[in-house]
């Protein structure tokens, strides 16, 4: 368990060492397009990444995510606040 916030942890792993990820940080655009853009270079080809609240209109979280779907194989839960899977390669 890493106390710290999310951009020092990625600091503690090296790249291409992540196969799986959740983010579910700050909900603003910027907020969570950092956490994705600075934990990519630890992303394994094939990683799992998880993004919490792609459901809610009003979170910047909605917004990234519908540009990570062009781009990535995903898959929707839309029920509650939302849970997005997207396959990194």
């Amino acid at each position: 368990l890493l106390k710290m916030d999310f951009t020092e942890a990625a600091t503690h792993f090296k790249p291409t060492s992540v196969d799986f990820l959740h983010i579910d940080g700050r909900h603003g655009y910027e907020d969570v397009k950092h956490d994705f853009e600075t934990w990519e270079p630890k992303l394994f080809p094939g990683a799992t990444v998880m993004f919490h609240d792609i459901a809610v209109t009003h979170f910047g979280v909605r917004q990234f995510w519908e540009e990570l779907k062009q781009k990535y194989q995903t898959f929707e839960f839309q029920h509650s606040a939302g849970l997005g899977i997207l396959t990194y390669r």
